[in-house]
């Protein structure tokens, strides 16, 4: 420990178990893949030290992250059908729908795209087709005009999820 800093560290405590300090960063944030026996010797250090995490870094940490930008994952698509006659993009509730989804979307590193099922010389199948060549497997399904409503669609490879008001 430094004699200038009585704050313990990390590096403190890595020092003193002879392991790395993400090592120890790792087992207070009880990471799984920090073998058991290992955190529980950290922790006691830690506490033996006095350890305490600092607020001030844990937010600068925080607020830093946020800054980050999100690598880019892929592309979603929602998918909306347009054939039972709702637009989504008429209705004021699905409308803000769609806009916050794609907003999530963007700050999680994926990218929103519209694709209507029952575009000009779409089929379900052409569809699937599509969203597979292009990797797509993560659906937002338009909210349906009714809870009746079926979409004739081969789900089997995807990931998808609707919503509605309720």
């Amino acid at each position: 420990m430094n004699e200038n800093d009585p704050r313990v560290t990390q590096l403190d405590i890595a020092r003193k178990a002879g392991v790395h300090q993400a090592t120890v960063c790792l087992a207070l944030k009880d990471h799984p893949r920090i073998p058991a026996e290992t955190k529980q010797r950290i922790l006691k250090i830690a506490e033996e030290l006095g350890y305490h995490p600092d607020p001030m870094l844990s937010s600068l940490a925080a607020y830093r992250k946020r800054l980050r930008t999100s690598p880019f994952h892929g592309i979603l698509a929602w998918l909306a059908d347009t054939a039972v006659g709702s637009d989504f993009r008429r209705n004021m509730h699905y409308s803000r729908y769609y806009s916050g989804a794609k907003e999530r979307a963007i700050a999680y590193g994926y990218k929103l795209e519209i694709f209507e099922l029952h575009a000009a010389e779409m089929t379900p199948q052409r569809l699937v087709a599509i969203l597979k060549a292009r990797g797509i497997s993560g659906i937002l399904v338009s909210p349906p005009p009714n809870a009746e409503v079926e979409i004739d669609f081969l789900w089997d490879n995807f990931s998808a999820v609707t919503f509605a008001i309720p």
